[in-house]
């Protein structure tokens, strides 16, 4: 809509102010993402390894049985850490990270998409609805997820959900556009780290996901007694927890 469109030109015009500083932070960053994978993956070779064997076809660790969540609103939690996907509230970008499933912004939720595909989408009070998905159909090991509007990315917010058993109960969140797998570098519990896109590895921490629903008449609280990482260092900044979308953020930056 003509709406949407200037609020995408009113973004874009402040993107030159972010895309040096943040594009050399996210090429650093997914750099070293990758190389701490591979290093906890032994190098990245065929064995099994501490980080699992590499699972493109995802026979090994997928679960027949799995039903796949209802569309709806959730806090999508990692289960190794038990965090939840979520925004830097002040950040000027949007990047998604793992945050304390009781500071999760904005909203999140599902969406049915044609050929077993799903969207997840959020709903920001600023920039109104969005997608999270991968900038530019990026396919390098290591690219952040991030969100912004929808359909700007292609298959890039489009996802497969995977039901497996190994090493827990749950689901992959596997970009329709690459055969790898949404995760957490080398399984990392620390709060307020980046979700990456990664070589999917059954057995591996920090690559199943579980799907808490929220009530949408109730406030949000995070499912059950949610664990805290020790050494955590990074807290979010406070204040009234508003619902997501897409903001600026640099542009190709995940290469």
């Amino acid at each position: 809509s003509a709406s949407r469109t200037s609020q995408a030109g009113a973004r874009r015009s402040r993107m030159p102010m972010l895309s040096a500083a943040l594009g050399l932070t996210v090429v650093v960053a997914a750099i070293a993402a990758v190389l701490a994978w591979r290093a906890h993956d032994g190098g990245g070779g065929g064995g099994e390894g501490r980080g699992g064997r590499v699972d493109k076809g995802g026979s090994v660790a997928v679960s027949p049985d799995g039903a796949a969540p209802a569309p709806g609103k959730y806090r999508i939690r990692a289960v190794h850490s038990s965090l939840c996907l979520s925004e830097r509230r002040q950040d000027k970008t949007a990047w998604v990270y793992q945050a304390p499933c009781a500071e999760v912004f904005p909203s999140f939720s599902l969406q049915r998409l044609d050929d077993g595909l799903w969207r997840i989408a959020t709903l920001h009070p600023e920039h109104g609805p969005g997608c999270s998905g991968i900038m530019g159909q990026s396919k390098a090991e290591g690219a952040w997820l991030g969100d912004d509007y929808c359909e700007t990315r292609g298959a890039g917010e489009e996802f497969r959900l995977e039901a497996v058993d190994r090493p827990a109960e749950g689901f992959r969140l596997r970009p329709a556009h690459t055969d790898q797998c949404l995760g957490l570098p080398d399984g990392t519990t620390r709060r307020w780290a980046h979700v990456v896109m990664l070589p999917c590895r059954s057995g591996a921490p920090g690559q199943v996901f579980r799907f808490d629903p929220v009530d949408s008449g109730a406030k949000e609280r995070p499912s059950g007694a949610e664990e805290r990482p020790s050494g955590a260092e990074e807290q979010s900044s406070g204040g009234k927890e508003r619902p997501s979308g897409g903001r600026e953020r640099p542009s190709g930056a995940e290469g």
